[in-house]
């Protein structure tokens, strides 16, 4: 494969992704300043804890959209990396 066609298996993938999800989550923004949020966003998927992640996620895309994105795409690279390029792969085409 090459660049285009595995950005657009990425793009696929993400779609399918988007598409299979029954219900999207609710839940409360994190009652805290664009900053702190992203410091938040980044530990708690390092910490595995999905709850603060979306919270904190949520209160950056209220805020500050485009810190929300570059944030996802450093911990992509920097907590996931190449244990799973696939996930680097897909946040990246999210983000783009």
């Amino acid at each position: 494969m090459n660049s285009p066609e595995i950005i657009a298996d990425f793009r696929n993938q993400l779609a399918r992704s988007i598409a299979a999800r029954a219900k999207i989550p609710s839940f409360d923004p994190l009652p805290a300043d664009p900053w702190l949020a992203m410091a938040a966003l980044q530990k708690s998927v390092r910490r595995g804890r999905q709850d603060i992640a979306l919270r904190a996620a949520a209160r950056l895309l209220i805020d500050a959209p485009d810190r929300a994105w570059r944030r996802l795409g450093a911990i992509a690279f920097e907590d996931i990396g190449l244990a799973d390029t696939e996930t680097v792969g897909i946040e990246l085409v999210a983000v783009v």
